[in-house]
């Protein structure tokens, strides 16, 4: 078509008027076909913005249902927080039984025996007395039952290094040992938490370490000079318990031995002279193999006749210490026994030997004055139910008992006359016993 227009006014002169009336007609067709095309484009347009609209309504629609759900979510929370708190409220401001609770005082439910009146507990149990004047009292009775206990750890290391050390630091932190008596120790000489120790630098070595704030007093004497392949330290705790740990090396002659273990029981004695209330414990690696010391021995030492007369094996004789030989013995005299809370052998850290674990309790805090507060096993005496002896008593009451016509009043007679209490030493449990 523009072919066309563009060859009709050029050829014009030569045309007629005719022609020029269709040129005409050809431009009008191509302002119509312009026109057309551009109502075309707005209506695209057109049709483009309302579907976008119609998007931007719809989401603004979803979101109106989202806001509506959300709101209407949290009235009915805020509704029902509102609720209760009402009923929580008119529950402790109207509780009937809440004078009872301030003084814990509880009603028993009817007994049902023909008795037509609810009884009050404190008809069968006396009232607790919460007077600061008796509260004091019961505190000082507290503070006159609390005994303390020390545990010792004894082993022999083969050698200490800085793996077996890092198991050591672990178990003694989980164990909460007081005193760590080590045989073979090596070159080594810092164990985290106890900075305080009394060694023998000669041949394996050994030593005694404890922790800070421990009323300690080394005791040196020369017979622990006078056997090089014997090492011995010795310390005093608490001006009470004295404690001996002893390695004696395998090659040491019988005669040695014999020689060594006459001197050990003139110390004891000259010690027990000074203060007969003295408690003595000698623990380590003796390296002797005797019967009274393991059922896998067959072995008996003359030489500790005497000296066994003088103290009592602590040590589990059926439990070796290593593979099947128990050398790692822990021996006391009779103040200290009496006080043994318990012994164990451990199967635990990196070494031929187990080691092993001697608790004994103390009459007076073996911390000083000013760190008592580094004191972690602490002991109180509780007074609580002997149960087993309580049923035993019971179970006997109640065999010439007519268990339908009994009453109330006798169960509670009963009760009062079989009912056992015991003392036990304990460490304070949190909720239990504070």
């Amino acid at each position: 078509m523009i072919f066309t227009g563009f060859s009709a006014l050029l050829l014009a002169p030569l045309w007629d008027f005719e022609r020029i009336e269709v040129m005409g007609l050809i431009n009008t067709i191509r302002r119509n076909m312009c026109l057309l095309k551009k109502v075309l484009n707005k209506r695209n347009d057109k049709n483009k913005r309302s579907s976008a609209d119609q998007e931007q309504k719809w989401h603004n629609q979803q979101y109106i249902y989202k806001f509506e759900e959300v709101a209407w979510r949290t009235w009915r929370w805020r509704r029902r927080w509102r609720h209760r708190r009402r009923i929580r409220r008119r529950n402790q401001w109207y509780n009937s039984r809440a004078k009872e609770s301030e003084d814990c005082i509880y009603r028993l439910p009817p007994p049902g025996n023909e008795v037509p009146r609810q009884a009050n507990i404190t008809e069968f149990f006396h009232r607790v007395d919460t007077t600061t004047q008796a509260i004091q009292s019961r505190e000082c009775s507290e503070i006159e039952n609390t005994a303390y206990s020390i545990k010792i750890l004894q082993w022999n290391a083969c050698s200490l290094n800085a793996e077996k050390r890092i198991q050591l630091e672990l178990l003694a932190s989980a164990k909460s040992f007081d005193i760590i008596c080590i045989s073979e120790l090596g070159n080594y000489r810092q164990i985290t938490g106890y900075p305080n120790y009394v060694k023998n630098d000669t041949f394996t070595q050994s030593a005694i370490f404890w922790k800070h704030g421990l009323d300690v007093e080394i005791i040196e004497n020369g017979i622990f000079k006078k056997f090089h392949r014997i090492q011995t330290q010795s310390i005093l705790i608490a001006k009470t318990l004295l404690l001996v740990h002893i390695y004696i090396a395998p090659e040491v002659s019988w005669s040695t031995r014999a020689e060594y273990w006459n001197a050990m029981l003139s110390l004891l004695e000259e010690q027990t002279e000074m203060n007969p209330m003295t408690k003595i414990i000698i623990t380590g690696d003796l390296n002797i193999r005797d019967s009274r010391f393991g059922v896998n021995h067959e072995e008996n030492h003359g030489y500790l006749n005497e000296f066994l007369l003088a103290m009592n094996i602590i040590s589990n004789r059926e439990i070796p210490t290593r593979e099947g030989n128990t050398l790692d013995i822990t021996l006391a005299n009779d103040n200290a026994h009496r006080q043994i809370i318990k012994h164990r052998v451990l199967h635990k850290l990196n070494s031929d030997h187990n080691p092993t674990i001697t608790e004994i309790e103390t009459e007076q805090n073996p911390y000083n004055r000013h760190n008592a507060h580094l004191q972690p096993n602490t002991v109180k005496k509780y007074k609580v139910m002997d149960i087993s002896n309580t049923q035993k008593n019971v179970t006997k009451a109640c065999e010439g008992i007519d268990l339908d016509l009994v009453s109330l009043e006798d169960i509670n007679k009963i009760l009062n006359e079989c009912v056992v209490y015991k003392m036990i030493a304990h460490r304070p449990i949190k909720f239990w016993t504070l």
